[in-house]
C-alpha cells in the first residue's frame, strides 16, 4: 500500500508561493541549490528536515535581507 501523501509544511507553502511569484520550477530551484526536485519535495512536505538545503532555498527565493533573516531564524 502506498504511503499517504504529506501536506506541505508552512515552509513548503512559502516555497510554492515564491516559485509561482518568480515563475520558477522546482527543477530550476533544485539546480540552483545543488539537489534534486525529489529532495525539494521531501523538504517542503516535511518528510526530511532538509537543514542542509533550507538556507540555500531561502537565499534563492527570499525577497530582501529582512525576509531572508526571518526565515533563517525559524
Amino acid at each position: 500500500m502506498a504511503k499517504p501523501y504529506k501536506e506541505l509544511t508552512p515552509f513548503g507553502k512559502w516555497v510554492k508561493i515564491k516559485l509561482i511569484e518568480k515563475n520558477m520550477t522546482v527543477t530550476e530551484l533544485a539546480e540552483k541549490v545543488g539537489t534534486t526536485k525529489h529532495r525539494i519535495s521531501e523538504i517542503t512536505r516535511g518528510v526530511i528536515p532538509g537543514n542542509r538545503y533550507k538556507d540555500l532555498i531561502v537565499d534563492v527565493l527570499a525577497d530582501g535581507e529582512e525576509e531572508r533573516k526571518k526565515l533563517k531564524a525559524s
